[in-house]
């Protein structure tokens, strides 16, 4: 299973690339997308302290706002 950034469009074409290569029918890799797989786990809490730590995960992987000013301000 390949987890990844959903914007990191240079990994998803790799990945396309990657299952080109596998046996027809061969369903032993998976592509998740993070955000896909957060919403499946926010979708499965449902107490308070699981939700913020699933609010913290998306913000903290998911939100490329922080690192995205941090690099524009070097």
């Amino acid at each position: 299973m390949l987890v990844r950034h959903p914007l990191d469009r240079e990994c998803a074409e790799t990945t396309i690339r990657y299952q080109r290569l596998l046996t027809e029918g061969d369903a032993t890799f998976a592509d998740t997308p993070l955000d896909s797989l957060v919403d499946v786990v926010a979708g499965s809490v449902r107490d308070e302290c699981r939700r913020h730590w699933v609010a913290g995960l998306r913000t903290r992987y998911l939100d490329l706002s922080a690192s995205e000013d941090a690099w524009q301000n070097r």
